[in-house]
């Protein structure tokens, strides 16, 4: 739990930082600024899981996110239900319990593990997820 903590304060880190730089009171009219990180932050998500599996935060923690139907790379359709379910609101109780899984992933059937657990679930995953 404390692991799925870290990289959610990375990520929130670097959303903040990389919205701070995109939003300026010069640029975006006050009551647009609220609905330009949102979409920021929901861009940032979708190209880097999209393109690199990862975001910034998982890159420097070394993990990655696959899907749980096949251990390997989540379809698009995955990452883009993986992003927009991040705004449901009070998102933050699927982590309480016992094995902390947030809805941004239970929903999609995605998980984040590190690169050589990744390589383990490929190697050992059920007959029924082989092809």
């Amino acid at each position: 739990m404390v692991e799925t903590l870290n990289w959610a304060l990375i990520d929130i880190f670097i959303f903040s930082s990389f919205a701070a730089m995109i939003v300026d009171e010069t640029v975006v009219y006050e009551n647009l600024k609220g609905k330009a990180v949102l979409y920021y932050v929901l861009l940032f998500y979708l190209l880097f899981e999209w393109i690199f599996n990862r975001t910034v935060g998982k890159f420097i923690t070394g993990t990655i996110v696959i899907s749980t139907r096949t251990f390997g790379r989540p379809t698009f359709g995955q990452i883009l239900s993986r992003t927009f379910l991040r705004i449901i609101p009070f998102e933050f109780v699927s982590f309480i319990s016992k094995k902390p899984c947030g809805w941004h992933d239970s929903i999609p059937n995605t998980m984040v593990t590190t690169i050589s657990e990744r390589r383990r679930y490929q190697i050992e995953r059920p007959k029924s997820y082989q092809k």
